[in-house]
């Protein structure tokens, strides 16, 4: 995990677990770390800007971000 970024694991009420990334955009290292982890969660991952260059990235392990797991 690069710099800038911050990681909590957490378990929703349904038992599904998922990953909340906290990530410092400000500077360039913490912009590249952000884009790799979103790239390579390949689609499970979803961003949200909580204000100036901090964003929060949440990640569900073997889900895509339509809820699909990815089964077919």
């Amino acid at each position: 995990m690069g710099r800038g970024v911050t990681m909590a694991g957490r378990r929703r009420d349904d038992g599904q677990n998922f990953i909340m990334l906290l990530a410092d955009a400000r500077s360039d290292e913490g912009k590249r770390s952000l884009e790799a982890l979103l790239k390579a969660a390949g689609g499970r991952a979803s961003a949200m800007r909580i204000a100036d260059g901090l964003q929060v990235v949440r990640y569900l392990p073997g889900v895509d971000e339509r809820g699909s797991d990815g089964r077919g």
